[in-house]
C-alpha cells in the first residue's frame, strides 16, 4: 500500500525484526499487524537463533495468535527469548512492539519445535563384544522434540569400536554402548617404548591387563622383571613418558 514505506524499520540489534504484514486502519496512524506476520516474524527468529541447519525443523504454535492493532508511525518489533534456549521441544518468546523506541505492547507466543535427526541404529541383531562394521549398523532419520544424549549421527563415529551390550535391529546405538577395540590383552608380549625428551628406548615386557587405546594399564618388563604403567599406544605397543 502506498505510504507504508514508514513503517519498515531499520533492523536494530540481534532479536529485532522487520515488520511485514502492516496494513493501514481508517486511523491514520494505526497499523495492523497480521497474525500470520507475527509468525513468520518469530520463525524467522528462530532459524537465525537455532543450531540446527535449516530445513531440519518444524515449528507449531501452540495457541492461537491474534491480529495486534498498533499506533504510531515509526512501528518496530524485537524478539525475546529466554537466556538458555535450545530451540527443542516447547519454548516461549516475547514479540516486543514499539514506536520510535517507546514501548507499546507484548505478543508472547508459545510454539513447539521438532528437529529431524540423523541416528546411528543397529542394521541387525548384534551381540555383545561385536567390532562394528559397515554392514552392521544403518542411519534413520527421526522427528525428535527434546535433546539426547550421546546422539551418533553417523557410521563412522561408530565403526571399528566394540559393543558393551548387545543391540537388537533398528535401534539406536549411543556413545556409552560402545568401546575401543582391545589393542593388548594380559599375558601377551609387548613392546615398552621409553621416551624421555630426545631419548627413545624400546624393550619387551609382557602385559598384566587388557587395554584399549589410550587406556593406561601395568605392564611388566621382560629383562628387569619391573612392572611399570604405561599407555596403550598401538596395537601390541604401550609407552612409557619420564619427565
Amino acid at each position: 500500500m502506498k505510504g507504508l514505506g514508514r513503517f519498515f524499520p531499520t533492523v536494530l540489534a540481534a532479536g529485532a525484526c522487520l515488520l511485514v504484514g502492516l496494513s493501514m486502519s481508517a486511523h491514520a496512524s494505526d497499523v495492523k499487524l497480521q497474525s500470520a506476520a507475527i509468525e513468520k516474524i518469530v520463525i524467522d527468529y528462530i532459524e537465525q537463533h537455532m543450531p540446527w541447519p535449516r530445513g531440519s525443523v518444524r515449528i507449531e504454535f501452540m495457541s492461537r495468535i491474534h491480529d495486534v492493532m498498533l499506533e504510531g508511525d515509526e512501528i518496530n518489533c524485537r524478539v525475546e527469548s529466554g537466556r538458555n534456549e535450545d530451540y527443542i521441544g516447547h519454548a516461549s518468546f516475547g514479540v516486543r512492539f514499539y514506536n520510535g523506541g517507546y514501548f507499546l505492547r507484548e505478543q508472547p507466543v508459545r510454539v513447539r519445535i521438532e528437529v529431524l535427526r540423523n541416528f546411528v541404529v543397529a542394521g541387525r541383531y548384534l551381540s555383545r563384544g561385536t567390532t562394528l562394521g559397515p554392514g552392521d549398523v544403518t542411519t534413520v532419520s527421526r522427528w525428535v522434540d527434546r535433546t539426547i544424549r550421546d546422539v551418533l549421527t553417523h557410521p563412522d563415529e561408530v565403526i571399528g569400536k566394540v559393543l558393551r551390550t548387545s543391540v537388537r535391529k533398528n535401534f539406536e546405538i549411543k556413545d556409552n554402548m560402545l568401546r575401543n577395540p582391545l589393542l593388548v590383552k594380559t599375558g601377551e608380549l609387548v613392546r615398552i617404548v621409553l621416551m624421555k625428551g630426545a631419548l627413545h628406548m624400546a624393550t619387551i615386557g609382557i602385559s598384566e591387563q587388557n587395554g584399549a587405546i589410550g587406556d593406561i594399564i601395568k605392564v611388566k618388563n621382560a629383562s628387569s622383571n619391573k612392572s611399570v604403567y604405561a599407555r596403550v599406544v598401538d596395537e601390541s605397543v604401550v609407552r612409557v613418558d619420564f619427565r
